[in-house]
């Protein structure tokens, strides 16, 4: 017998970011709320691995995280401004 899958465990971005993303724009960017490294993945389309790769000391270009004792939690402005960086740096190397 087969096992069924759990409908709510859905692991594709889309899915995954559609809750996300509308926190991130217009005047939200200064909202107090904070996101988890699974928020964060979803909303950049990466693996959690990543996330955590991009926290460690001494990553080229680092994601500002807060360290809350063993749980890490992101603040939105922090994560646009970090999008808003990449799109920019992105631009530059294609020149």
């Amino acid at each position: 017998m087969r096992a069924r899958r759990n409908p709510r465990r859905c692991i594709s971005g889309e899915a995954q970011t559609a809750d996300v993303r509308p926190i991130v724009q217009g005047s939200d960017r200064d909202s107090p709320t904070l996101l988890t490294v699974k928020e964060v993945a979803g909303l950049l389309r990466v693996p959690a691995s990543w996330i955590y790769d991009h926290v460690r000391p001494g990553c080229p270009d680092p994601l500002p995280a807060i360290r809350l004792g063993k749980y890490l939690r992101f603040r939105i402005g922090d994560v646009a401004a970090y999008i808003d960086s990449a799109a920019c740096n992105g631009r530059r190397g294609k020149r």
